[in-house]
């Protein structure tokens, strides 16, 4: 398959011409999705372009860009490639204000100093995490996730030298190729690296600050493009990191996307066969969102990561598939157009809720009761704190010793909850519970807990007590609940406007 180039649809420098990449910015939130700028300096003039946090994998500082391909770049004069050692001791940390050239742009320039041999080198810190911390488009993401995002994707077991890992389907299965599966287990099985990693994710969710302290206690080789400087040599891209470890024999992993293969006789169903324009290049567009399987795929500039005493990787399978290989007059052929269109949008991570399956509150046509509820989470989506909504929409359980308040007064028609799921820009998560109450007095509820809480059965647990407790928030019985680490406020109802009490319900998000 030929290589594909990566161009930016919003490139703003005429044809041919080289724009050389001055600066980028740390990431912000926009429109709900992980943003930054990237200045580009061309015939004495400065552009601002807008990108999604995902491309920072192509990017590197002060080489040449033309006509927006990204995935390829030229170094700039007088620049050279050399080995160096960090070591920990050696480093330090630096910030300093800085105004980006030919615009009125002031910014923090952060970055590492370090001294290797009898020479001095300055690392930028957003080259630290494109190259050595986050070298692909899942690791980007997660770290500026809340603590211990990593729950959400995968369990680890240790047993000595061992390491067994269990995916789940929020885990992208393309991930699952080697050298994605290595540069995640050089994070996760070396302590002082993940802590470092999670910490970063910490610090940004709470304030809206990229920066830290280097706090690794191995050495890190590294190969880069370097500038000579008479102060201190400038690093303007890592190219290899050499020497990384992940200390452990053997790795073993699961995936529901995974099966053994057997070969059978029959004859396909069906074929798909995408019909592609190799000659052109995908075109990163920053408006759409999720990134599709074959973006992470493609091979980003320069960029190289070699392991010592790899451990043996086993893939596990639990369920077998068909394999088969012949096609006969019965199979359907289907043409997929390639539109060349792509995005490294992130669509995971904070969105994803392990057990419940929800729906956008966008998709919503309800009616009633819980449509004042639904109506109250459409004005509470469009505060500029709330990334996404979702809920969903069922009857209460039943149960035979206490069935009354599984229904309604006229005790046919099943009495329903809706359950909405709130997710904040700085990476929260709320639950807020609401029962169909037909005139009775019933608080909502909302739910807070950390990023390992089973919801599907603390949600379970709680309309539970609500039937056999006779439609009742009791505190005995939310105490059990509050002892599972999850936090519960109640939230009375109100005749005021959507507006207003969409706004009582956001300040108890803290």
């Amino acid at each position: 398959m030929r290589e594909r180039s990566v161009k930016l649809n919003n490139w703003p420098f005429k044809k041919g011409e080289q724009a050389k990449l001055i600066w980028i910015s740390s990431p912000f939130w926009h429109e709900r999705k992980l943003m930054m700028h990237g200045y580009f300096f061309a015939n004495s003039e400065t552009k601002k372009i807008l990108l999604d946090w995902g491309m920072l994998s192509f990017l590197a500082i002060q080489h040449y860009y033309v006509d927006g391909i990204v995935s390829r770049s030229i170094a700039p004069v007088g620049t050279e490639e050399v080995e160096i050692t960090i070591y920990p001791n050696e480093v330090k940390y630096f910030e300093s204000k800085w105004t980006i050239l030919n615009t009125k742009d002031t910014t923090l320039s952060n970055g590492f100093t370090f001294k290797y041999g009898n020479q001095h080198y300055t690392l930028p810190l957003i080259e630290s995490i494109r190259s050595i911390l986050a070298p692909n488009r899942f690791l980007l993401y997660r770290l500026l996730e809340m603590n211990n995002s990593f729950l959400s994707y995968f369990t680890e077991r240790y047993r000595g030298n061992h390491l067994p890992i269990d995916f789940y389907s929020t885990y992208e299965k393309k991930y699952t190729k080697r050298d994605f599966l290595w540069q995640l287990l050089w994070i996760i099985a070396n302590p002082d690296i993940r802590t470092l990693y999670m910490n970063i994710g910490y610090t940004f969710v709470n304030t809206g600050e990229l920066k830290f302290e280097w706090t690794l206690n191995q050495p890190i080789v590294i190969k880069a493009t370097i500038k000579r400087r008479k102060s201190s040599n400038l690093i303007l891209r890592i190219l290899s990191i050499q020497n990384k470890k992940i200390p452990y024999d053997k790795v073993s992993f699961t995936h529901p996307e995974l099966a053994a293969q057997e070969k059978s006789s029959e004859s396909k169903n069906h074929t798909y066969k995408k019909v592609e324009s190799v000659d052109k290049p995908y075109e990163s567009d920053n408006k759409d969102e999720g990134a599709s399987d074959d973006f992470d795929l493609i091979p980003i500039d320069n960029q190289h990561h070699d392991y010592t005493n790899l451990p043996r990787l086993e893939k596990m399978t639990n369920n077998t598939s068909k394999l088969r290989e012949s096609t006969n007059e019965d199979t359907k052929q289907f043409l997929i157009e390639d539109t060349n269109q792509r995005t490294v949008a992130d669509t995971g991570g904070n969105s994803l809720i392990r057990g419940i399956e929800l729906i956008g509150v966008h998709e919503a046509s309800v009616t009633g009761e819980l449509g004042e509820f639904i109506k109250l989470l459409n004005e509470l989506n469009d505060f500029p704190s709330v990334k996404t909504i979702d809920f969903k929409i069922e009857d209460l359980p039943t149960f035979e010793e206490s069935r009354k308040f599984s229904f309604l007064d006229d005790g046919i028609t099943k009495r329903k909850y809706a359950l909405g799921s709130v997710q904040l820009l700085n990476g929260h998560h709320y639950f807020i519970v609401e029962i169909e109450r037909e005139y009775k007095s019933l608080a909502m509820l909302i739910l807070q807990g950390p990023q390992d809480v089973q919801w599907d059965t603390v949600i379970e647990q709680l309309l539970e007590k609500l039937v056999k407790d006779s439609g009742a928030w009791l505190k005995e019985s939310l105490q059990e609940i509050e002892d599972k680490g999850v936090t519960i406020q109640k939230a009375k109802h109100s005749k005021k406007s959507y507006e207003h009490r969409a706004s009582l319900i956001a300040k108890k998000f803290t």
